[in-house]
């Protein structure tokens, strides 16, 4: 932010940047000032995209690894029976210890919802800009992609910034895909667990937790686009369309 200040206060009418413009921007007072806002909202939605990036998807992965941890607590579930009982595979497990750690696992998830919940309403207009900024990047990129012979140096620099901010999307689908895998992965890494040497009372506690992993746990754009592999997918393909528009158009 303070390197877009001085433009604004400084004697004549030179751009913090030296850029290649269709029109003259020191003819008038009007095409300056529109230019260096433009190249302040231009720096400033970089500099929000590097921080927010590894930020929003940092925080999704942190929810998976917490969830694999669950998974593996509720998998082991004997692995916390005090030892001077038997462990006999023929003998109902109904100790305290285990019923103990297995109300701390149903803590644990009910924090994991709550802290998704919060990522959800704190977050999700912020990945809808950021994937409605990406969209618009690329389409633009395409569209430009097809003006330029395609063994040019400028060609080239569109293929990169078409990569880049692909991948920028694919960030954050992979990691809500992550994150939806896991939670559905939870019912299973019961099932794995010796859940049939249990008394009645955990037993119905591993059905609580079954049934509410049964709620997909998504990360939405704006709460509309479920952020995932799938519709990773879809952008490419909306993408190819508009390529293929354009070549034939051209």
């Amino acid at each position: 932010m303070g390197w877009n200040v001085p433009p604004f206060f400084a004697k004549g009418r030179k751009l913090p940047l030296r850029l290649w413009l269709p029109y003259d921007p020191s003819s008038t007072s009007v095409n300056y000032y529109f230019t260096v806002v433009f190249i302040a909202i231009a720096t400033l939605y970089d500099g929000s995209s590097t921080i927010m990036d590894p930020l929003l998807g940092g925080l999704v992965y942190h929810a998976t690894g917490q969830l694999k941890i669950l998974k593996y607590n509720l998998q082991h579930l004997d692995k916390h029976l005090e030892h001077n009982l038997s462990k006999s595979s023929e003998q109902v497990i109904e100790f305290h210890s285990v019923y103990k750690h297995l109300e701390s696992c149903i803590e644990h998830h009910k924090q994991i919802l709550w802290f998704v919940d919060e990522y959800e309403e704190c977050f999700s207009w912020s990945i809808f800009c950021q994937f409605s900024g990406s969209m618009l990047c690329v389409s633009f990129f395409c569209i430009s992609l097809i003006l330029v012979p395609f063994n040019s140096v400028e060609a080239l620099t569109y293929v990169v910034a078409i990569f880049t901010v692909t991948f920028e999307i694919l960030f954050y689908c992979h990691y809500g895909t992550l994150l939806y895998e896991e939670n559905n992965d939870l019912i299973n890494a019961i099932c794995m667990g010796p859940w049939y040497k249990y008394d009645v009372k955990i037993r119905k506690s591993l059905l609580i937790i079954m049934e509410r992993s049964k709620r997909p746990l998504r990360i939405t754009a704006g709460k509309v686009v479920d952020v995932t592999i799938r519709t990773f997918v879809s952008i490419l393909k909306t993408s190819y369309s508009l390529i293929a528009v354009f070549n034939s158009y051209y």
